[in-house]
């Protein structure tokens, strides 16, 4: 395998790029989320899952200016009344607590992430803990609902302390 300096375990593969092919089929290429150039994921902890090489060089600011740039074009169509309702609503939100644990809130949310689509209107907003904002990353609501409901039927109760599973149980 190209770049691999693992040693060769069967087929010409290492044990990693190995056990990649059987399971998935395939080396487990995949576009850079900067550049959208195609690149192999590596193998364990070394490297990045989301971009090639050439853009983890580029950095965070790089992947920060990204971002700016997806929500301006998601944002395309707001008006000037509709930025203003988002400001005055982040403003009025700020001092809730989080939608999905009920803990103090820290960060302000977008339901539809900004990756897949979602603007900064008011309605696709919502606040969150740094927890629960962490570990919905850029999942839709539903999948990250399901995700949390499966922590909490899990022995250890979720990473986070489980915050969730409380407050659901509170509601009963």
């Amino acid at each position: 395998m190209a770049g691999c300096e693992e040693m060769h375990f069967g087929l010409g593969y290492c044990r990693g790029h190995y056990k990649r092919i059987r399971r998935l089929g395939t080396t487990g290429e995949k576009p850079c989320k900067l550049c959208q150039k195609p690149f192999e994921r590596p193998i364990g902890k070394k490297g990045s899952y989301d971009y090639c090489s050439d853009c983890l060089v580029a950095g965070p600011a790089a992947w920060a200016a990204l971002r700016r740039q997806r929500l301006a074009s998601n944002n395309a169509g707001m008006s000037e009344e509709d930025k203003a309702d988002s400001r005055e609503y982040r403003s009025i939100v700020s001092n809730d607590p989080c939608v999905f644990c009920g803990a103090p809130s820290e960060a302000i949310d977008h339901v539809l992430p900004v990756v897949n689509g979602g603007s900064d209107r008011w309605d696709n907003l919502a606040p969150a803990c740094q927890s629960c904002n962490s570990s919905k990353h850029d999942r839709d609501l539903m999948p990250f609902l399901l995700l949390r409901l499966k922590e909490m039927a899990s022995p250890t109760g979720g990473a986070d302390g489980c915050r969730l599973a409380s407050a659901l149980s509170q509601t009963d």
